[in-house]
């Protein structure tokens, strides 16, 4: 040690924790500034990731709308905060040669790291298997919902996570359901914050 410095061991140390729990605070932030629902149409924006470049547009109705729209392979919205159980709800129709369902996929994310991968290398879990609505009894289409899907199983309370759709086809037949809009809605679970009694609190319990 040079002479005249002083070794500061205890407060190193402080900073170092407090370097540590900035961070983290920082992580907590971002994820609880993640929304919980989402409400899409294709027809009107495009998904945070796609593996094809672009959508086959379909215009059934006779007045033009609303339209939908059938990719190749997968596309996804994230990130989502999972906040407990969620609906799923979709806007689609089926054509006379649809052969192939259409898989809504749910994708844990851990990090920032995993977005670039979502629509690519990233393992789903099937949450919903969608058929679509009949173009014979639906020629405009029409909404289908499945409510009440538990994916806490899957996404923990509070981590984040993709929605994402598995267009089973060529972007250039018509083997698989048609899609305009998408909603997802989450149903946040209570949960019970158990707090730490203080010295005083604990003495007067027990008086």
């Amino acid at each position: 040690m040079v002479h005249g410095e002083k070794a500061l061991p205890l407060m190193r140390g402080l900073i170092a924790h407090a370097v540590v729990a900035l961070g983290a605070l920082a992580l907590s932030r971002d994820v609880s500034a993640q929304p919980t629902d989402l409400d899409r149409c294709l027809s009107s924006s495009i998904p945070t990731c796609s593996e094809a470049r672009s959508g086959n547009v379909f215009l059934p109705c006779p007045f033009g709308s609303p339209t939908f729209i059938s990719y190749r392979g997968r596309v996804a919205w994230y990130p989502l905060r999972c906040v407990g159980p969620i609906s799923i709800a979709m806007e689609t129709i089926s054509w006379t040669n649809t052969r192939f369902p259409l898989y809504v996929e749910i994708v844990p994310l851990q990090s920032s790291a995993d977005f670039p991968d979502v629509c690519t290398n990233l393992v789903g879990n099937v949450a919903l298997i969608v058929y679509g609505q009949s173009v014979f009894n639906a020629p405009c289409g029409a909404w289908e919902e499945a409510e009440t899907i538990d994916i806490t199983n899957i996404v923990p309370l509070g981590s984040l996570y993709a929605l994402r759709l598995y267009f089973l086809r060529n972007v250039h037949d018509l083997s698989i359901p048609s899609v305009n809009c998408i909603r997802v809605t989450a149903h946040p679970v209570e949960t019970t914050i158990v707090s730490t009694p203080t010295w005083g609190r604990v003495k007067a319990i027990f008086k």
